[in-house]
């Protein structure tokens, strides 16, 4: 691995632990998110590992030797903030080539370095424009680029998108990731967007509370959330609260599960987690499936499918539809659970 993360805590103030023991081991070339909610460490944890902060206890790895103590600018690390941090004076070469000049760069050399960066992200023709003049995403490519120049170790990024509307965010999540793959450079992104973080990273770390709940790449996260909170936080709506009545069995308030995968001892509280598109909806029971009545509360249009928000036996559960239905408020339908899609957290 190329950096690890040993035990690291930091705290503000006696009742403030902005990070708790966190342990973290990343490999060369790899772009890991740190995802999680507003508060929950990620980016002060960033700053630990950029050496802007000093842990309380705890180390930082580099390339196997112990850089918790290096200052930040001996460590040789970049970094990308959301505001980007452009300098309004200069224009889009001269922000790029400021770092190289900062490092003593020769102008030959520096030339060379901006036209290369500039082509990477595709500004070589805005090389001379005032930065007032560049749109929100150009402003973002300037500043990635200015940050790769100097060939950074590590990249270190801070919501480098949080700044540009979903629209443009969505055009630029593949350009980062093809342009941070291209340059083989080794990545820490600090999102709260988990569309964002599953469109950059290579892993995806969920955090809560100063700690870690859950490591893994993006479509496993999404596949398999190892806690109610990571559910709850990647937009999962049906957590059911159930007690283990006997092996692979689960009483909850909507009625009893046979869940192999909950296997622990009778009385045990478990979450099932339904997915949305776990459920068939109809007017009538389908025979053969785990079928029982419920009552449409709430429809909600949104595209591609159509939330369905219905109420049984008192607990509020939605499940996406591809199409959107003819059902109203109020009318009593059948839901057909598929067990094997249940997941017990």
């Amino acid at each position: 691995m190329l950096l690890e993360l040993k035990s690291l805590s930091k705290r503000y103030a006696p009742a403030t632990t902005a990070v708790a023991g966190v342990s973290l081991a990343i490999d060369a070339g790899e772009i890991v998110c740190l995802l999680g909610p507003s508060g929950c460490g990620k980016t002060t944890l960033l700053r630990l590992i950029a050496g802007l902060e000093q842990p309380d206890s705890g180390t930082v790895w580099f390339a196997g030797r112990q850089v918790t103590a290096v200052p930040p600018h001996q460590r040789e690390f970049g970094m990308m903030f959301q505001d980007f941090a452009l300098f309004p004076h200069k224009n889009v070469a001269a922000n790029v080539a400021f770092g190289l000049q900062m490092h003593g760069w020769e102008r030959p050399r520096i030339a060379a370095r901006v036209a290369e960066m500039l082509a990477l992200v595709e500004l070589e023709e805005l090389a001379q424009r005032d930065i007032a003049q560049l749109s929100g995403g150009e402003q973002q490519r300037v500043a990635l680029a200015r940050a790769l120049a100097p060939g950074p170790r590590l990249l270190m990024l801070d919501e480098p998108l949080g700044a540009l509307d979903r629209a443009l965010r969505e055009r630029l999540m593949l350009d980062l990731r093809r342009i941070l793959q291209q340059v083989g450079v080794t990545a820490v992104y600090v999102t709260h967007d988990q569309m964002e973080a599953f469109a950059i990273a290579d892993r995806v770390v969920v955090m809560n509370g100063g700690r870690i709940e859950q490591v893994a790449v993006p479509q496993a996260l999404y596949a398999r959330p190892a806690t109610p909170f990571v559910a709850r936080f990647l937009g999962f709506h049906n957590l059911l609260q159930g007690v283990v009545v006997e092996l692979g069995l689960v009483e909850t308030a909507v009625g009893r599960f046979t869940i192999p995968e909950a296997n622990a001892p009778k009385g045990t509280a478990v979450t099932l987690l339904i997915p949305p598109d776990a459920a068939q909806i109809t007017n009538y029971p389908l025979p053969g499936t785990h079928c029982q009545p419920a009552i449409v509360t709430a429809l909600s249009f949104r595209g591609r499918y159509t939330q369905v928000w219905l109420r049984l036996n008192g607990v509020p559960l939605m499940f996406e539809q591809p199409t959107y239905p003819s059902w109203r408020i109020g009318q009593e339908v059948w839901l057909g659970l598929q067990l094997e899609r249940i997941l017990p957290l």
